[in-house]
Order: structure tokens, then C-alpha cells, then sequence
């Protein structure tokens, strides 16, 4: 145990030594992710650790819960909290701590977080997903069964045939469904064809998803449904269009 807690604090200089390094256009405020990378590691510290073939696996999801009145700032510096948690994976790796997938940071407002501080939830993702729509989902499921004519429409303009069984949304080009907004996350949302219905995932992003007004983990969608990634509009639909298709579409403000 003694181990590990070495290397946390290795890993925490490391990523306080970015923080110094770096010009203030790139840390809206250092003293913020200072604290943001001091809490980071104690929560790791207190975490149960999953050990797997002599290898030890952290949790992935970071929730970082901030006063109501902060929270706009944290969200500001969203690049910032996404190379943190790009960087914090990168030196885990090399002191041997694996996490399932790139840890992802996400800011909640907390009216019980006193202004200035934050508190910090750890858990592995998935493992407080809760379903917004009742749905049976079996990974094993096949997902060829795609809606026949769904689209959607981007921001009031742009049109997106979704005529794949899995579609990522988000600023990465890898993405089907690229959206160069800074408010979106890099991997911010996925859709995946299950059961002849098509279904919005949230891929733990910053800004978070909404479907008609309401924040989701995970629903199934409906024409005429608004989403809303991070306060970028889409409108879910299903009719037959005239509009050519396309494999993937950018989108720049």
C-alpha cells in the first residue's frame, strides 16, 4: 500500500509540474487546478483498488462536485480538465496503475461544496449508470436492426443520416459525428442502434447530455426529440429525406 501511495505522489508532482510549466492561457486559474490535482490523487488514494493478473486498476470516473456559483468557471477551462485526465492516465501507466479507459472528469454543481472547494467522487464507469428510459440492453445483442430514415440535425443546420449501428459523437476526428465546439468533449456521446430503437448515451462528458431539458446518462430517442450536447443543439428525427448522405460530417463555429 505504501507502494502505491509513492507512486500517487510522484504521479500528483508530475501533473503540478505541468501546472508551473504552463502559460496562464492555458490554466484559467492554476491555484484551481492545483487543488483539482491534490484531490485527484487523495481520492485515488482512498479508492479500492481492483487488482487484475498482478496489475492494480483505478476507477476511471471522476466526479468533481463544485459550488453552483463556480461551476461556469470550471467548465471554461474544459480543455484543461480533459488534458489532466489524459496526463494523469499516461503517468499511471508508467508507475504501473491501469485504468480501464481514459479517465474522464466531470463537473456537478454541489449547493454543499462551500465556494472555492471541491469534492471529488471516484467509481468505475458504468457502475452508477442508471437507465433515464427503461430499456433491456444485451451487449451480446446483434445491432443490425437500424431504424430505417433517422437523422439528425445539427445546430439548426447541418444534416447527419445516422445509418450506422454505432455512432460516436464528439470534437475527436475519429468520431462519426465530429463537432468542433470547445463545449463538446472529445468523446462526448454515442449512439447505438438496439432493438429496432436508436439510444443516446452519455460517454461521462463534461458539459453533459440532455434530451428535451433533461440531463441523461442514457435514453431512447424519438423524432422530434431536442438534444442538447453541452448547450449544442441537435433534433433527433426519422423521416425520408431528400438530403444526400453522409458518412460524417465537421462542424466549426
Amino acid at each position: 500500500m505504501k507502494d502505491i501511495e509513492n507512486k500517487l505522489n510522484l504521479i500528483e508532482r508530475r501533473l503540478q509540474a505541468l501546472i508551473e510549466g504552463s502559460s496562464s492561457k492555458l490554466f484559467l486559474s492554476k491555484d484551481r487546478f492545483t487543488l483539482l490535482n491534490k484531490n485527484l490523487i487523495s481520492a485515488l488514494k482512498e479508492s479500492e483498488k481492483r487488482e487484475v493478473s498482478g496489475e492494480i486498476f483505478a476507477p476511471d470516473n471522476f466526479v468533481v462536485r463544485v459550488n453552483p456559483g463556480h461551476v461556469d468557471e470550471w467548465l471554461s477551462d474544459q480543455g484543461t480538465l480533459e488534458s489532466t485526465a489524459i496526463n494523469l492516465r499516461q503517468y499511471s501507466r508508467e508507475e504501473g496503475i491501469r485504468f480501464e479507459s481514459t479517465p474522464m472528469i466531470k463537473v456537478e454543481p454541489d449547493p454543499d461544496v462551500a465556494p472555492g472547494d471541491i469534492r471529488i467522487e471516484l467509481n468505475y464507469r458504468g457502475d452508477n449508470i442508471t437507465q433515464t428510459t427503461a430499456i433491456s440492453i444485451d451487449e451480446e445483442q446483434s445491432d443490425t436492426e437500424i431504424p430505417p430514415d433517422a437523422y439528425l440535425i445539427v445546430d439548426g443546420t447541418e444534416f447527419f443520416t445516422c445509418d450506422q449501428s454505432n455512432i460516436k459523437i464528439g470534437r475527436y476526428p475519429e468520431n462519426q459525428l465530429v463537432i468542433n465546439d470547445r463545449r463538446v468533449s472529445r468523446q462526448h456521446a454515442q449512439i447505438r442502434a438496439i432493438n429496432g430503437n436508436f439510444v443516446l448515451f452519455d460517454l461521462n462528458s463534461s458539459g453533459g447530455t440532455f434530451v428535451n431539458g433533461d440531463r441523461i446518462n442514457q435514453r431512447v430517442l424519438h423524432p422530434g426529440d431536442v438534444i442538447s450536447l453541452a448547450g449544442v443543439p441537435l433534433v433527433y428525427g426519422q423521416e425520408k429525406s431528400a438530403q444526400e448522405n453522409t458518412q460524417q460530417i465537421t462542424i466549426d463555429f
